[in-house]
């Protein structure tokens, strides 16, 4: 099993990113999606 964060601007990008990307590669069988609107609080663009 594998998470990836992934983020797009709008639900279509994410929409191509899923079908054409991630649902071709080998062995991707499944998927499952979460969606958060905004971030409660996001360490990773405050790290320098």
């Amino acid at each position: 099993d594998y998470l990836l964060k992934i983020r797009t601007s709008d639900m279509e990008s994410y929409r191509t990113v899923l079908g054409e990307k991630i649902s071709n590669l080998p062995y991707v069988t499944q998927t499952s999606t979460f969606v958060a609107m905004e971030d409660v609080k996001d360490i990773e663009s405050r790290v320098q």
